[in-house]
């Protein structure tokens, strides 16, 4: 349940600003419902962005001493991480319009640093710089695009698959003169794309593959059954005349 204090912020605003409760009980319920984990589902334009910002800002009111890089923000694509500083920069010029001048400088202070609100990609990017040395990485790594990381996996896919050709690999030379070594080179940057997106290490992918597949001895094994099977059913007699041609 919302504080007495939070609520009497969020009327405090609308009626100084002139304006009705711009939210929907629905709505409502979503910002200020701080007890919780929260998921808003809804179609475009139907405000959940507009939904996050007052959450937002919500938290603000409610925490006198809240550090605002305690706040996270995180989205899909660079616009809607934009998209979403504007409004709440709008609001908080809205709120410091009638902030007492005590609290004129704690949302000043919010309005200069915005908290974080990125990208997963610019949030772990953020972590990643702050951290280089339990990550492991050099801190001066650059984070690449889309066409740039494509560009780079398939490119390190055609320079393992000529590695293995020239040494003389039996199972991928006969893929590649298989099925050619282009359609071999998309096959394996589809498969590794898949493989990173279901967080699979190559070790734990290998011993998936061990498990599902039969050896050459089990299916040898197979084979013999079903011909057995099938030199009973050819054995079978009084059957119809169109059973036994089919037979």
């Amino acid at each position: 349940m919302p504080s007495a204090k939070g609520a009497k912020i969020a009327i405090k605003w609308n009626q100084d600003l002139k304006r009705p409760p711009p939210l929907t009980p629905e709505q409502a319920a979503a910002v200020r419902s701080l007890d919780r984990h929260v998921s808003v589902t809804a179609g475009p334009g139907a405000g959940k962005t507009k939904i996050l910002v007052e959450r937002y800002l919500h938290i603000l009111g409610e925490n006198e001493n809240l550090n605002i890089d305690q706040i996270v923000a995180i989205t899909f694509t660079n616009r809607a991480a934009n998209e979403m500083r504007e409004r709440l920069r709008k609001q908080l010029d809205e709120v410091l319009l009638t902030a007492s001048p005590e609290e004129r400088k704690r949302w000043m202070g919010y309005k200069r640093t915005l908290a974080i609100i990125t990208t997963i990609h610019g949030f772990c990017s953020r972590l990643l710089r702050e951290f280089p040395v339990e990550a492991r990485v050099d801190p001066q790594f650059i984070l690449l695009d889309e066409h740039q990381a494509a560009t780079l996996l398939e490119n390190a896919v055609e320079e393992t698959l000529t590695e293995f050709i020239n040494s003389g690999h039996e199972a991928i030379s006969r893929l590649t003169a298989g099925v050619g070594r282009g359609r071999l080179a998309w096959m394996l940057v589809e498969l590794y794309r898949k493989v990173r997106g279901q967080g699979l290490s190559s070790q734990r992918l290998s011993a998936q593959v061990a498990q599902s597949h039969s050896t050459w001895e089990q299916y040898r094994a197979a084979f013999s059954e079903v011909d057995r099977l099938v030199q009973t059913l050819i054995t079978v007699r009084g059957l119809s005349g169109g059973a036994e041609s089919k037979q």
